[in-house]
C-alpha cells in the first residue's frame, strides 16, 4: 500500500532503526573510551613502579635477568601485561619471558614521550593514549610507560602493554555486560514504545484526512451524477479514463495509479473544481438561453396580442360603420390571433411545469394502437388539403398484444404524438407523407416513430432541436412563426416516461422521431 499512513509509518520505522542503531554504536563506543581509559587509568604506574624498585641497568646496560624477574612479579599481580624494554629510539631490545615473539621491532614513541609530558598517569581525568603494540602492527592498545635514566641520559623505556582489545563486538558486550544489556534492552523499549505511539498518532492524523477524502469523492460523485449534460467530453482531461464512470470516483485510483490520501485528496479537488466550472458554464449557458427564450417568447407573444388588439379595437371603434362581412372577417382574424396566444401560453406553461418536476404521471393501460389512430384523425383534414398520405404501420410481434397495450399517461402520449405529427406535417410539403411505426422493442417494450418525408435537418440541427426556443430554418408549409417550444415539451414528456427521444433526418429526404414505451404485462 502506497497510503499516506504507511509511508509515514515506514518513515518513523526507519528513523526509529537508525537512531537504534547509532545509540547502540555510540553506547559501545563510549563503553569501549570508558574501558580503555578506566584501565589505563588504573595500571598507569605500573612502569613507574617497575623503573623505581628494580634496578634494570647495569653499568649502563639493561640487566635482562632482572627484566625477567620483574616479569615473574608482575605475571603474578596481572598476567596479561607484556613487558618490553625500548632504545631511545623506540626499537625493542628486549622483552619479558611470558611475551610472544614480537611482529613489530620499533615502536612509535610520539604517544610515549606524549603520556610522559603530560602526565597523563597521575592524572585523574584523562583521554586514553593508544600505543602500538609489537605482537601485532594493526593493533594499538593503552600502555604504561617509564624511562630508563643512566645519570641524565635516557637510555631507554620500560613499554608494559596493557590487556584488553581496542574494540569489542556489541554481542559479546551485551553478553559480558550487565549495564550494557540493560541499556540495550531499555532502549529497544523506548524505540518500541515510541513505534506503536508513532503510528496511533499517524493513524489518528490520516483517518481524518481519509474521511475528507471520501467526503469530497462523495460530493463529487453526486456532482457528476446530477449534471444535466453528458459532461465526459469536457472533464476527460481531468478524469482520465475514470471519466463517464462515476462509479470509480469514490473507489479511488486503480493499482496501476495507486496514489496516498494527499494525491487521492488532490485529484479529488481538481475533479470537483473541473466538474464545478462546467456546471457554472452550464448554467450560463443556461441562463443565456432562458434570456433568449425569454425574449423570443415576449416577441411571439406580442405579435398576435397586437394583432388581436388592433382588430378589436378597429371593430370597436367602427362597429356601426362596418359592414357586417369585414366585421365577421375581422372577428375571424382577431379570434385567430387568440387561439394563437392561448396555444403559446399553455406550451409556456406546460414547459415551466416540466423543467420543474411538478408533472405528475397518471399511468394506465390503453392501446397505443387506437391513441395513433386518433392522432392521425386529428391532422387528416390538413393533411387532406396538401394531399398529405397519413400512414400507420403495425410490426408489433409479441404475442397477445395484437391492440399494442402499453402502460403510461395517455393525455401526455397523445400531445406527444400530436406535437410530433404537427411537426411533420408543416415541414412536408404537398403529396408527401407521414407515417408512424410501431415496432417490438427489447425488454417487452414498444417502439413508436414518426416520420416524414419533409426537407430534412443537417446533424447540427438535430443536436439543437430539443432546447426550447430553438426554430429551425428550414422552410414550412404555413407561413406561421413558432416558438419553438413542441419538441422540448415533447422531449420533457417522454423523459418523463424513463425514455427517451432521437431524431434521425436526412436533408432533403425526412426526419423521423423515435421514442418507447412500456408494454402492459
Amino acid at each position: 500500500m502506497r497510503t499516506l499512513f504507511v509511508r509515514l509509518s515506514i518513515v518513523l520505522l526507519g528513523m526509529l532503526l537508525l537512531f537504534g542503531a547509532f545509540s547502540l554504536w555510540f553506547a559501545e563506543r563510549g563503553a569501549q573510551a570508558y574501558f580503555l581509559e578506566f584501565t589505563q587509568r588504573l595500571n598507569a604506574p605500573i612502569a613507574m613502579y617497575m623503573v623505581e624498585n628494580v634496578d634494570l641497568v647495569r653499568d649502563g646496560q639493561v640487566d635482562t635477568a632482572a627484566l625477567a624477574e620483574l616479569a615473574d612479579r608482575t605475571m603474578v599481580i596481572n598476567p596479561s601485561v607484556e613487558l618490553y624494554l625500548l632504545d631511545p629510539d623506540g626499537r625493542v631490545i628486549a622483552q619479558a619471558a611470558n611475551a610472544n615473539s614480537i611482529a613489530a621491532v620499533t615502536v612509535d614513541l610520539e604517544p610515549i614521550q606524549r603520556f610522559l609530558a603530560t602526565g597523563q598517569y597521575r592524572s585523574e581525568q584523562y583521554e586514553a593514549i593508544l600505543g602500538d603494540n609489537p605482537l601485532d602492527t594493526d593493533e594499538r592498545r593503552v600502555f604504561s610507560a617509564h624511562p630508563l635514566v643512566d645519570g641524565d641520559r635516557i637510555i631507554g623505556y620500560v613499554y608494559a602493554v596493557l590487556a584488553g582489545r581496542q574494540y569489542q563486538s556489541l554481542l559479546e558486550a551485551v553478553e559480558s555486560s550487565y549495564s550494557v544489556r540493560n541499556f540495550v534492552q531499555v532502549l529497544a523499549g523506548v524505540l518500541a514504545l515510541a513505534g506503536v505511539g508513532g503510528f496511533i498518532i499517524f493513524f489518528t492524523l490520516t483517518r481524518r484526512l481519509r474521511k475528507l477524502t471520501r467526503r469530497v469523492k462523495r460530493l463529487q460523485l453526486e456532482t457528476f451524477e446530477s449534471a444535466d449534460v453528458d459532461t465526459t467530453p469536457v472533464i476527460q482531461g481531468a478524469l482520465g479514463a475514470r471519466a463517464g464512470r462515476p462509479e470509480l470516483l469514490l473507489q479511488g485510483p486503480t493499482s496501476e495509479q495507486k496514489k496516498d490520501e494527499i494525491d487521492e485528496l488532490t485529484q479529488a479537488y481538481d475533479n470537483m473544481a473541473s466538474m464545478l466550472q462546467i456546471q457554472y458554464s452550464e448554467l450560463a449557458a443556461k441562463d443565456k438561453a432562458r434570456r433568449e427564450l425569454l425574449a423570443n417568447i415576449s416577441h411571439d407573444l406580442r405579435t398576435p396580442l397586437t394583432t388581436l388588439q388592433g382588430y378589436l379595437e378597429t371593430v370597436l371603434i367602427k362597429h356601426r360603420i362596418l359592414d357586417e362581412d369585414l366585421e365577421y372577417r375581422y372577428l375571424s382574424i382577431a379570434h385567430k390571433h387568440g387561439s394563437r396566444l392561448h396555444s403559446l401560453i399553455s406550451q409556456l406553461f406546460d414547459l415551466s411545469k416540466l423543467d420543474s418536476g411538478d408533472v405528475g404521471l397518471n399511468t394506465e393501460r390503453f392501446s397505443l394502437l387506437e391513441l395513433a389512430h386518433d392522432a392521425l384523425q386529428d391532422i387528416e383534414i390538413r393533411a387532406t388539403a396538401r394531399c398529405v398520405n397519413l400512414s400507420l404501420v403495425n410490426r408489433i410481434t409479441h404475442a397477445g398484444t395484437r391492440h399494442c397495450n402499453v402502460v403510461a399517461d395517455i393525455s401526455l402520449i397523445h400531445r406527444v404524438l400530436e406535437n410530433l405529427l404537427d411537426n411533420a406535417l408543416r415541414h412536408t410539403k404537398d403529396n408527401g407523407e407521414v407515417r408512424i411505426v410501431l415496432e417490438s422493442a427489447p425488454d417487452d417494450r414498444v417502439s413508436i416513430a414518426v416520420s416524414d418525408t419533409g426537407c430534412g435537418m443537417s446533424p447540427e440541427t438535430v443536436k439543437k432541436i430539443f432546447e426550447p426556443g430553438f426554430t429551425s430554418t428550414a422552410v414550412s408549409s404555413d407561413s406561421e412563426q413558432h416558438a419553438g417550444l413542441g419538441l422540448a415539451i415533447v422531449n420533457g414528456i417522454v423523459n418523463l416516461h424513463g425514455s427517451s427521444i432521437a431524431a434521425d433526418s436526412t436533408p432533403g429526404q425526412g426526419t423521423t422521431f423515435k421514442f418507447s414505451l412500456p408494454l402492459a404485462v
